[in-house]
């Protein structure tokens, strides 16, 4: 690489991994704060006007219709699966799968990795490494 291109590339990786791990921290910290006050509740898949839909009943006695975001056969009408939802907002619900955490902890590390690495290289770009 060009000598004088060395230290905006490192720097650029850099950004690129702090703001990565930046999101992923920030979401894992909102799922977080979801995931401990959330409510659990069994929701029973039906459909509607051919979309998904999972109804479930609050703690109240509140009954809850909260619609699938994107079509899916994962589901069959009638089943039943695990919801979580906030006790004073109740149609922020969502499905109970270890899914939930998989992006902002991929996101964490990935950012992570990406910022080490950039950090190594502006080390080396201003010659503290070899």
């Amino acid at each position: 690489m060009e000598e004088g291109l060395r230290l905006p590339v490192a720097m650029a990786v850099t950004l690129t991994g702090i703001l990565l791990l930046s999101f992923g921290v920030a979401v894992l910290l909102r799922a977080w704060t979801f995931y401990r006050r959330a409510v659990r509740a069994v929701a029973t898949v039906t459909q509607q006007d051919g979309q998904i839909v999972f109804r479930f009943q609050t703690q109240s006695g509140e009954e809850i219709a909260l619609p699938a975001l994107m079509r899916s056969t994962a589901f069959a009408e009638g089943e039943q699966v695990s919801v979580l939802y906030l006790p004073h907002d109740p149609q922020d619900a969502r499905l109970d799968r270890p899914f939930n955490w998989t992006v902002p902890i991929v996101a964490a590390v990935a950012g992570l990795v990406i910022g080490l690495i950039g950090f190594v290289l502006v080390l080396w770009a201003l010659g503290f490494l070899g």
